[in-house]
Order: C-alpha cells, then sequence, then structure tokens
C-alpha cells in the first residue's frame, strides 16, 4: 500500500477534494492518504472513504468566528476582533500554535508510516510553510498546490496586510520544492515572472465517467456565497420572477453554509428555493446524481474559478450559469459545455427570466462522456493526465 501526507486547510473544502482526485488519480486504489487539517470541520460533515485517514487539529479562531456568529455580544466581537489583528498580519511569519501541532502530527506520521510524498494546498498558506518544515531533511518528495493564492483573494485588506501576505506567498513559492497551478492562477502574472519555469499547470481532475440518473426535478447548487466575491441576489431576484412560469415540480435546492440567513428567500419563492447546511461529500456526489439540473453562481475576481464548474460538467446535466463578469474564467469551461444558459446578471431581470423559463421548455438530455471526451480541455481534466503531469 501506498502511503501519502496530506496538509489542507479543510476536510470538507473544495481546495481538499480537489487533491483527493488528484492523489487518487496519480497512485491509483492500494492508497493511504494521511489528511491533516486545523479547520474544526464537524465529524458528519467528514466523508468515511477507506483510503483517506483524518488527524484533526483544534483552531482557536476558527471557533471564536463561530461563537461570534452565534451569540454576537460585545465580548465575542472584540475579543474576534483582538485575535484577527494579532494573527492576519503576523500569520504568515510566525507560526501559530495550530501549526506546531499539524507539524508535531505530520512528524509523527512520517516516522509512523512510509510516506511516499507530501502533498500541500492553499488557501491557507500555512499548509505550504509546515509542510516545507516537515519535509526538511526526509528525503521525501513535497508537491505544492496552488488553487487559490493572494494574485485570487477576494476578501478585503489593508495595503500592508495585502503587501505581507504577497511577500509571504512569494517566499513560499521559491522554498517549494515543486510547483502546481490551475492554468488561470499564474498565467500572465508579470509578479511571478521569476516562478514560470518552476510552475507546472494542471486541470482539475474531476471530469471522469460517472453514474448518474435523474430522480427529480431539483435544481441544485452546492458551495459558498461570499459578499464581495460570489454574491447570490441577483439570481435570486431572477430566479423568484421565474418561477410562476416554471412546473410546480421544480425546486431550487441550495447547499450553503448558514442557510438559516436565507429564510426570507424561501418564504418569498413559497417554499420552492431550499436551503441547507453542507452535507458530506458522499451524500452531496448522490444528490448532484439524483438532480435534474446544476446551476453555477460566477466570481467577481477574474482570475479564479470554482472547482465545481469541472465537477458539474462530469455530471453531464443541463447546467444554469448566473454571470457578472464578461471574463468570468468558468467560460473556459463552460463556453465548451453544450447544455447550459449563462445569464448576465447585470441586464434586464424580466428578460433574463424569460430566458430561464425557455431553458425549461427544452428537451434535456444526459450529455454523453464519450462527447465530452472529445474536447481537448476535458479530456486534460480525467485522472489520466493529472498522473502523467506527476510521474
Amino acid at each position: 500500500m501506498k502511503e501519502v501526507l496530506l496538509i489542507a486547510g479543510s476536510f470538507t473544502s473544495a481546495n481538499f477534494n480537489v487533491m483527493l482526485d488528484v492523489i487518487r488519480a496519480k497512485y491509483g486504489k492500494d492508497l493511504m492518504i494521511h489528511a491533516v487539517s486545523a479547520n474544526n470541520d464537524a465529524i458528519e460533515l467528514l466523508s468515511k472513504y477507506d483510503d483517506v485517514k483524518y488527524y484533526p487539529v483544534y483552531n482557536y479562531k476558527l471557533h471564536l468566528r463561530k461563537k461570534r456568529k452565534e451569540n454576537p455580544t460585545i465580548i465575542n466581537r472584540l475579543l474576534f476582533s483582538i485575535v484577527c489583528l494579532m494573527t492576519n498580519t503576523t500569520e504568515n511569519f510566525f507560526p501559530q500554535s495550530f501549526e506546531r501541532k499539524i507539524y508535531c502530527i505530520g512528524k509523527q506520521i512520517i516516522r509512523d508510516c512510509k510516506i511516499e510524498a507530501i502533498f500541500s494546498v492553499c488557501i491557507p498558506f500555512y499548509s505550504h510553510r509546515v509542510a516545507n518544515r516537515i519535509v526538511k531533511n526526509s528525503g521525501i518528495r513535497w508537491l505544492s498546490f496552488w488553487v487559490d493564492p493572494y494574485l485570487n483573494k477576494g476578501v478585503q485588506m489593508s495595503r500592508l496586510q495585502y503587501a505581507m501576505h504577497r511577500y509571504a506567498e512569494r517566499q513560499n513559492l521559491k522554498k517549494s520544492q515543486e510547483v502546481f497551478a490551475l492554468p488561470e492562477v499564474f498565467n500572465n502574472h508579470e509578479l511571478y515572472d521569476e516562478f514560470k519555469n518552476k510552475i507546472k499547470t494542471f486541470e482539475i481532475p474531476y471530469i471522469q465517467a460517472r453514474n448518474v440518473e435523474r430522480k427529480n426535478f431539483d435544481v441544485v447548487f452546492a458551495g459558498l456565497f461570499y459578499q464581495g466575491v460570489r454574491e447570490p441576489e441577483p439570481m435570486f431576484e431572477i430566479v423568484l420572477k421565474a418561477l410562476p412560469n416554471l412546473p410546480e415540480d421544480v425546486n431550487f435546492k441550495f447547499y450553503v453554509r448558514n442557510p438559516n440567513d436565507y429564510q426570507i428567500i424561501t418564504e418569498r419563492s413559497k417554499g420552492r428555493m431550499l436551503f441547507y447546511n453542507f452535507v458530506n461529500r458522499i451524500e452531496l456526489n448522490q444528490i448532484l446524481s439524483n438532480c435534474y439540473m446544476l446551476m453555477n453562481v460566477g466570481n467577481k475576481s477574474t482570475v479564479q474559478m470554482p472547482s465545481k464548474v469541472v465537477e458539474y460538467i462530469s455530471y453531464r446535466k443541463p447546467i444554469l450559469f448566473f454571470y457578472c463578469e464578461e471574463q468570468d474564467r468558468s467560460f473556459r469551461y463552460l463556453s465548451h459545455y453544450p447544455d447550459i444558459l449563462s445569464v448576465d446578471v447585470n441586464k434586464d431581470k424580466d428578460l433574463s427570466a424569460k430566458q430561464l423559463v425557455e431553458f425549461f421548455q427544452r428537451v434535456h438530455t444526459t450529455v454523453s462522456y464519450e462527447s465530452l471526451m472529445t474536447n481537448p480541455l476535458y479530456e486534460r481534466s480525467s485522472p489520466y493526465f493529472i498522473r502523467k503531469l506527476l510521474q
């Protein structure tokens, strides 16, 4: 059995799931992935895989964030603000307590197991920092994956904080033995010219043969909404306008963080736009397999593409794509897909709602996997190509 160490930010994040597919594509079935993370993931959200062993590390900052959300007292808000002020500007230069714990766990795994390689993925950047410390003098291969660097960060930062993060990012790039990045991450950005010969680009290996079927008329979105980056409100308005003219058995289901925040939308839709907590990966795969249609909401960032875009294509179902930027990176994949409606949320909402109704009136059949594989981009997004890249 082959054994690898994976350091990631969360056991439930898109980045973590991308890495599972990358590692499985390289090593095959006889595999054990030792995954370490400090993100306080709920136990019920951890998918029970035979080839993954979880090593959770407690993250006090995320505990305070949750506490502030659930009980926004002055003390909780002030305490969280103080911790953020202390860590946001120093986290890339001074290891936090949970990083030391990850380091100790990683070193113990190396001592106890025959680890063939260490994989790290950002965000967060501590995954690369810790991997760099663990791998020193070990002779073990280290592969760092830059799925979401600070170039893509959509959060608001001060100029000083952003400059410090970017400096730390470049230091991590210099120290990394092997760097793998999505094509949109570093391409055409002069700030990264010195690393061009070091960076290898890869496509997310999600497009693979899946057993799919339709058991309902649900339209499903699964992921995160971010204010300032991926805002759902324009999409909500369009769907609400279209609902009275859609068949009654068509429902829109959203698997998101903090679903109670959207109760007003459920009420306005008379129970046809429903919001649920995140579910584990295995359960989500079944939901995506059984639904009628999939939905994606574009980013305001023009250098970042949600990994769910590639995953949606692999299910070969009709796709609704609500976008706000003409240069949205999702078009690199979605413009080739044969069964899609792309809706510009900046245009007239009534016209967009009419387009949505007309799209539902069309006859939709499952796109064949063989036809997808005739597209070179989709073919490069298969496990076979990532296996060749990582040899």
